[in-house]
């Protein structure tokens, strides 16, 4: 698999085999293959994108088995964790999940973003990306058919270093794992930015 940034555009496409994976974002964000954080290493940016995946515990399965763009992006002083989740179902519960997994992390012993801050200096925002996959299927140009799947963002919350070296974890746990309207309005207080789609 081969990711490729598009030209001037919000896409990135992945080709696999003989058809074509067009993955649209709805704002600008790196492909997996992003080009070096400048300064970094590439090996740097790798143990970089490890640690804060480490932190948040988000996935639950290996990186050969997940989507295509689930993973954890560093572009630039900013690091997204990527996790393909429908808002559809019940999107309360996906923005209280969103909140305390990007703060917390996953589960109860995972270590949050502020270790994910301390370990990584040259990161000034993580961000955690919630996304949905549409999905078409067309016929190419030699009567092929081809499957185009478009990424689109449905959820983002991100904290910047001075926030997030701050946080406390214990006043955090009894807001974050408690009641789910408690813990989105806590949430939203405790990073800096924070948007679901309409």
């Amino acid at each position: 698999m081969v990711f490729t940034r598009l030209p001037d555009s919000l896409s990135t496409a992945l080709f696999l085999g003989s058809s074509a994976l067009l993955l649209a974002l709805c704002s600008p964000v790196a492909a997996q293959d992003e080009a070096p954080v400048p300064g970094l290493s590439e090996e740097r940016r790798k143990d970089i994108a490890a640690s804060i995946e480490s932190a948040l515990d988000v996935y639950l399965v290996h990186k050969p088995k997940r989507e295509a763009l689930e993973g954890v992006i560093v572009q630039r002083g900013r690091a997204e964790v990527w996790f393909l989740r429908n808002l559809d179902v019940n999107q309360q519960d996906a923005k209280c999940d969103a909140l305390r997994w990007l703060l917390l992390g996953r589960f109860q012993t995972s270590k949050g973003v502020r270790a994910a801050f301390e370990a990584n200096p040259e990161m000034e925002t993580v961000a955690l990306v919630f996304y949905r996959v549409e999905t078409r299927v067309r016929v190419g140009a030699r009567g092929e058919y081809v499957q185009d799947r478009t990424a689109v963002r449905t959820l983002e919350v991100s904290i910047d270093r001075t926030k997030g070296k701050v946080l406390n974890r214990k006043l955090l746990e009894a807001a974050l794992r408690g009641n789910r309207d408690t813990c989105i309005a806590k949430g939203e207080a405790a990073v800096d930015h924070h948007w679901y789609i309409r």
